[in-house]
């Protein structure tokens, strides 16, 4: 990269707390600009957004212009100041970087202070994506066991339902019991004066089922957590 070279420096951050507070993008902006000057590059722009790192670069509004800037010649250098700020997923990285290397302009991470401008730099931008994205997939299934064996011991997973949304449940299962079909069950809920969770007389098919749903949730769940009890007492299980 020349010395001449006008850079573009990326900041982002996922919420809009963070976004509202500035912090984290004020300190990514400085540290971009300070690494620019320190190389003697030109400042093109300084784009900063607040939007999730799931969506792909080039959905992104900043991102979309420094690309613009970058793939039309006006900058040379996309400065971010971690592979996370760039995405969230290995594919589109290394695919914006594939693309940087094709069309002769280069990609600088801050925190890792390795360059797309190079092979050695590119060789290691890969391996830390795939193994960010590797660390992200690990604890999403760590997540999903979690989860699984709390609700294998009974625990409610979701948000609590309200008592007239387990009444309006527990009729609607009565009633489907019956052969009722969803419509007829809407009928009688009303007839019979059951409120929604927003407190409307009327009822569609959508909410019915949910409520039903959520009735059949909470009988799963007590279910497990009574099995979960009995293999607690049973002494054939008992820890030595």
């Amino acid at each position: 990269m020349t010395e001449e070279a006008r850079a573009v420096v990326y900041c982002r951050v996922s919420t809009e707390a963070q976004g509202e507070s500035g912090l984290s993008l004020e300190s990514q902006a400085r540290r971009g600009i300070a690494y620019a000057e320190a190389h003697g590059w030109k400042i093109a722009e300084v784009l900063s957004e607040v939007v999730s790192g799931t969506v792909h670069p080039r959905e992104r509004k900043g991102m979309s212009k420094a690309l613009r800037l970058l793939r039309s010649g006006q900058a040379d250098v996309l400065i971010v100041a971690s592979i996370s700020r760039l995405g969230r997923h290995t594919s589109s990285v290394l695919a914006l970087c594939e693309e940087a290397h094709s069309q002769g302009w280069g990609v600088s991470f801050l925190d890792l202070q390795i360059s797309t401008s190079s092979a050695v730099g590119r060789c290691c931008l890969a391996v830390l994506a795939s193994v960010s994205q590797l660390e992200r997939d690990l604890t999403s299934e760590r997540t999903v066991q979690a989860l699984g064996v709390l609700k294998d011991r009974g625990v409610r997973l979701g948000r609590p339902a309200s008592e007239a949304t387990r009444n309006a449940g527990r009729r609607a299962t009565e009633l489907r019991a019956e052969e009722l079909s969803w419509v007829q069950v809407c009928n009688v809920l009303e007839a019979e004066q059951f409120r929604t969770a927003q407190g409307l007389a009327r009822w569609s098919v959508t909410q019915v089922r949910r409520a039903a749903r959520t009735v059949a949730l909470d009988d799963e769940a007590e279910a497990a957590y009574n099995a979960h009890t009995q293999n607690l007492r049973d002494p054939r299980l008992s820890v030595m």
